[in-house]
């Protein structure tokens, strides 16, 4: 087996203008010794995203826009994770926001990396059994937001579609499928 080495990093450049998306530019230097000066990253912030799953077996969805792909989609509650905060705590919060939901108990599912070749974070799921919608939304002032409840034929049915299209939330949906299988 081949052995894989990591690239060194020579140096780091802030070079965006925007806390909203913050962009680097690093020199690095290749196994092989080669130096490339040109490769950019950005560090968009750690995400938690949250299952929810009701005593009905429904999940809870959130429709709403997102001007980067300038489209409406159909996703698991998240958001990012603040500075001081955990993502458990983040996990919370975005259910409640987004959702106007609380769980009993949400429990990490895994961490996913997204985009690592240019991206720096990382997105932890988790799961909210028993979720329950008990209090209106507080959606951002950029946010408005659908609650949508689906069975897991529904949610199936809209992936296959291509209704369902945002990595994460596939991502999370199958490992929720998967790791309920095994027990």
């Amino acid at each position: 087996m081949t052995e894989i080495k990591k690239w060194e990093l020579l140096s780091e450049e802030e070079i965006s203008p925007s806390k909203w998306f913050p962009l680097f530019r690093h020199t690095v230097k290749l196994p092989g010794g080669h130096i490339m000066d040109d490769y950019f990253i950005s560090k968009l912030g750690d995400v938690s995203m949250v299952v929810p799953v009701t005593e009905n077996d429904e999940f809870i969805f959130v429709r709403q826009y997102k001007h980067g792909i300038r489209e409406i989609t159909l996703e698991f509650p998240a958001g990012i994770v603040e500075e001081g905060q955990t993502p458990l705590c983040a996990a919370y919060a975005e259910l409640e926001q987004e959702t106007g939901a609380a769980a009993d108990n949400i429990v990490l599912l895994g961490e996913l990396k997204t985009l690592p070749s240019k991206n720096f974070s990382t997105l932890y799921g988790y799961v909210a059994k028993r979720a329950k919608i008990i209090k209106p939304q507080k959606p951002d002032v950029s946010e408005e937001i659908e609650v949508v409840m689906l069975t897991a034929k529904e949610v199936e049915e809209k992936i296959i579609s291509g209704e369902i299209n945002c990595s994460d939330t596939i991502a999370l949906y199958t490992l929720y499928k998967l790791k309920s299988n095994l027990k």
